[in-house]
């Protein structure tokens, strides 16, 4: 790294710790840390920082798979070289950041793994993690071999909040078309739903339970380029936003 991307890079990350603002230097460093499956530290021009995986969570230390995610996460990344592309700092003083060690997007491996959710909270709906998480839970790999794996935010949730939670969506049926293990199908996510049909798609977004804000009408022709496989009452094919 060159002394002005270093400086460059020193002035990315003061901004971001310091008041929380995007930041769209990407910085260069080597993996020397790993705290759990989401977090890791980087090295940057002699400086170690905190990084949050985005737009995914994975189990916490203690909870099922928790160290089964750390120890992939070590796998994917420790002592090598990564991309932070930082975004914001969390309230934990770290920098959230997509992260690529030896060019790998290790937000994608740890959810195409198994070790990892899609944070739907904060991932944009037309990210592909959605797909990729069908695919992982479809063939039971990590944590999706558990009959009921419990998603982290449910686990950092108390008792008693989360009961008087869960009784407020008790009432919310799973889809119908929910991916089932199967047989690989081709086209689309490459799942098939409980019917035995390949899913589309458009399955993944009702398994989410994701309601359209519009009224939409299916159309496989609409899915062949990645989108949710609907179309809209104009005539135009749906995005993963109209959802």
């Amino acid at each position: 790294m060159t002394a002005a991307r270093k400086l460059a890079a020193v002035a990315c990350l003061v901004a971001v710790e310091a008041g929380g603002m995007a930041c769209a230097e990407e910085l260069s460093g080597e993996v020397v840390g790993i705290t759990d499956g989401d977090t890791l530290i980087v090295l940057v021009a002699e400086r170690q920082i905190r990084v949050r995986l985005a737009e995914i969570d994975a189990p916490e230390r203690g909870q099922a798979f928790g160290n089964k995610a750390r120890l992939h996460l070590g796998e994917l990344c420790i002592r090598r070289p990564a991309q932070v592309t930082s975004q914001v700092r969390d309230a934990y003083g770290r920098v959230v950041a997509r992260v690529l060690c030896d060019g790998v997007d290790v937000s994608e491996e740890q959810v195409r793994a198994g070790f990892a959710w899609v944070f739907t909270k904060y991932a944009p709906l037309d990210s592909p993690l959605y797909v990729l998480e069908a695919q992982a839970r479809a063939a039971r790999r990590g944590l999706w071999a558990d009959r009921k794996p419990q998603p982290p935010w449910d686990w950092r949730v108390p008792r008693t909040a989360r009961r008087d939670r869960d009784a407020d969506v008790s009432a919310i049926a799973p889809a119908a078309a929910m991916p089932a293990p199967g047989p690989a199908c081709p086209e689309g996510p490459g799942i098939r739903r409980r019917d035995g049909a390949c899913a589309s798609a458009a399955d993944v977004v009702t398994d989410l339970l994701l309601p359209p804000k519009t009224e939409l009408t299916a159309d496989a022709g609409c899915g062949t380029r990645g989108g949710p496989g609907f179309r809209r009452p104009d005539g135009k094919c749906a995005s993963w936003r109209d959802f």
